[in-house]
């Protein structure tokens, strides 16, 4: 058992500790791997004999992906944020119409892409403009 969580850490991979328990009469040892990147990585680099567990870890990497709070962490929608605004200046609900287009397993609405731009405005890399006093325009800075 020691040798395979040698082999996962090799990997990337980041297993627990190793577990004891007793059934029928007899030790049993067993890991636990748990993580939406220790799960990607596990489907990606070693996989699945089974279709029934592949498609169960497969639905719990996609249920992590979806939650907004981890969205929000990852921060990778606001690149493709900045790479929409790259080449015009947009409304917030344009953004977030490209950004479902392009996503179409998220639910992108304009609060959340609100979040993703104000944090972009506060890091300097956006600024907005008020048109109309109704809406705003979103553009890149140049860096």
């Amino acid at each position: 058992m020691e040798n395979i969580c040698i082999i996962l850490r090799e990997l990337g991979i980041l297993p627990s500790e190793i577990k004891n328990y007793i059934k029928r009469n007899k030790l049993r040892h067993y890991i636990s791997i748990t993580g939406f990147y220790n799960y990607k990585k596990y489907v990606v680099d070693i996989g699945f004999a089974s279709k029934s567990k592949l498609i169960k870890i497969e639905k719990q990497i996609k249920n992590v992906y979806k939650n907004k709070s981890f969205r929000l962490k990852l921060g990778e929608p606001r690149e493709n944020i900045k790479k929409i605004l790259k080449d015009s200046k947009l409304k917030t609900n344009e953004i977030s119409d490209l950004m479902r287009n392009k996503f179409q397993d998220f639910k992108w609405d304009n609060t959340t892409i609100m979040e993703h731009l104000t944090k972009l405005e506060k890091e300097g890399q956006v600024q907005k403009v008020k048109v109309n006093n109704r809406y705003y325009l979103w553009n890149l800075i140049n860096q």
